[in-house]
């Protein structure tokens, strides 16, 4: 697992095409934890175009770089098991660019006995993950509780809707795993 990871990294610290920036392993010495930045949305659509508008927003009213900090976590079992990849900060619009409450990506293209091929290369899931970002449906999602919201493209939580706080106060690791855990039952109980 640790060569794949190691050639992984250092092969995405060098790519310039791809969608992700300042790749480092978080901590320093922790190959299995990375964090990194996605690139300035700059695709030709309405929905980037909001997404860029909210992270001009935030910058402007938060302060902070006005990026989207990822985090990439590997088990053992890599890359047979996909990683769990999970927003840091900014905080999002629940339900929005396929993010949960705690910032965990759900993606059907992220689990193991769903879409996912373990040969994948990351650089090849973070597109995705952006490409889903950008292009999540526009739906009215409906819970166990009753009416959840509004799911559709990745969007920046500005007002506080989900959260208590700044939008720029980092999700927890144990929260994202949490809602991460609740969304996949969902999907498997209701599809995708």
């Amino acid at each position: 697992m640790s060569s794949r990871l190691l050639q992984e990294f250092k092969k995405l610290q060098r790519d310039e095409t791809s969608v992700v920036d300042e790749v480092c392993l978080f901590p320093h010495d922790n190959v299995c934890c990375w964090r990194m930045k996605m690139r300035d949305f700059v695709e030709d659509t309405s929905d980037a175009q909001l997404l860029r508008e909210d992270l001009a927003e935030l910058k402007r009213r938060f302060g902070g770089d006005g990026k989207i900090h990822m985090e990439l976590n590997f088990s053992s079992r890599y890359p047979v098991e996909p990683p769990m990849i999970r927003v840091v900060s900014p905080r999002m619009l629940q339900y929005t660019g396929n993010v949960t409450i705690g910032g965990a990506v759900c993606s059907e293209f992220l689990l193991a006995g769903g879409k996912y091929d373990p040969d994948f290369e990351i650089s090849e899931i973070m597109r995705m993950v952006r490409l889903n970002m950008l292009t999540a449906p526009k739906v009215v999602v409906t819970t166990q509780f009753g009416p959840g919201g509004r799911a559709g493209p990745l969007r920046v939580d500005l007002n506080g809707r989900d959260h208590l706080g700044s939008p720029l106060r980092e999700y927890s690791r144990t929260s994202a795993e949490s809602s991460l855990r609740r969304a996949i039952a969902h999907h498997q109980e209701n599809g995708w």
